[in-house]
């Protein structure tokens, strides 16, 4: 190899060190990006009408809701946890291992399903975990579900997803209308009935 290509892949290797990449399994051991931040649990849409949104709740027991479409509540709305409620989502975050899983459960067995982005913050440690739910045989990616369903369970989303009949006709950003039917020769001046 030339001196150039040595400069080149030792450049190369210092920008990927840098860049913050971390492999399966690891975690976040520096101070948290957000102390303020316990736990958050984000859901993506699919091709069909899985609930869009994202929850934040916050070391005080502050909920943050921000509903994006297929859901009853759309857009911001808040509630509070008691300490019992946050010591029980703290303990359900310790008894599923959290910082013993991997970081990526998104392979892609099915297609045009959603994801969950499931995050935590004991105070010394912070991770995020991506969770295709169309990755299913993965292991330990059954405790994962069970976990993102604990934290709305505990957390309460259901009053904001609503119920199936409730969410139906929501599309990300506003309601889903019928769409209107245009009669385009009659629009262009053409008599209509041809």
């Amino acid at each position: 190899m030339t001196q150039r290509t040595w400069i080149s892949l030792t450049l190369m290797l210092a920008a990927i060190g840098s860049s913050g990449c971390i492999g399966p399994g690891s975690t976040h051991t520096g101070p948290p990006s957000d102390p303020k931040v316990l736990a958050t649990l984000k859901r993506t849409g699919c091709m069909g009408w899985c609930a869009i949104y994202t929850v934040v709740v916050y070391q005080d027991g502050t909920v943050s809701w921000d509903g994006k479409g297929y859901v009853k509540t759309l857009g911001p709305a808040t509630a509070t946890l008691s300490m019992e409620q946050l010591a029980v989502l703290r303990q359900a975050f310790d008894d599923a291992d959290f910082f013993g899983r991997s970081r990526d459960y998104a392979c892609t067995e099915w297609t045009d399903m959603p994801s969950a982005y499931l995050s935590f913050n004991d105070g010394a440690r912070e991770k995020t975990i991506d969770h295709y739910l169309g990755c299913e045989s993965t292991r330990g990616v059954k405790e994962l579900a069970k976990l993102e369903n604990q934290f709305d369970e505990i957390v309460g989303t259901a009053k904001w997803i609503g119920t199936d009949e409730e969410r139906r006709n929501q599309q990300p950003g506003r309601p889903m209308r019928k769409p209107k039917v245009i009669n385009f020769a009659a629009d262009a001046g053409a008599p209509s009935g041809q």
